[in-house]
């Protein structure tokens, strides 16, 4: 497997507590991730707090368009046709029915970069793709 040609080590930890010392990593990117911590500004501090000074956090993660609109269509295909797919597909419909709500209920663009300044990011921004289903965010330790 790749990861063992990259001499990369897998580590297993608590994401509020991140299991390595202060100031360790030159970067770090987490997709469709911080949506589900059970406390974001927690994970996102700690995320702060492992990086060294000047280091860049870029998260990639859903949310809901802005456009009238394409947040109409994108609603109805999150609420009715996804987990009917996932349903058939998957055999476990909870997981697309789960999507959808923590999608709705995780924090917008500006808010999510207001969070990023809170716990400490400095340089924060954020753009929209794909018509706004997601956003691209980063912020410098």
């Amino acid at each position: 497997p790749k990861i063992e040609r990259e001499a990369i080590d897998a580590v297993c930890g608590d994401s509020l507590r991140l299991p390595f010392p202060d100031d360790t990593f030159s970067g770090a990117t987490v997709g469709f991730g911080v949506r589900n911590l059970s406390q974001l500004s927690a994970g996102l501090a700690d995320l702060r707090r492992v990086l060294e000074p000047g280091s860049r956090l870029v998260v990639l993660e859903f949310t809901v368009p802005p456009n009238p609109l394409m947040r109409a269509g994108y609603l109805f295909y999150f609420r009715h046709v996804l987990p009917v797919v996932g349903r058939i597909v998957s055999g476990h419909p909870w997981a697309y029915t789960y999507l959808p709500e923590s999608v709705k209920e995780f924090p917008g663009p500006s808010d999510l970069a207001a969070l990023f300044e809170t716990v400490g990011f400095t340089e924060v921004g954020w753009t929209l793709l794909t018509g706004g289903i997601a956003a691209l965010h980063w912020g410098s330790a």
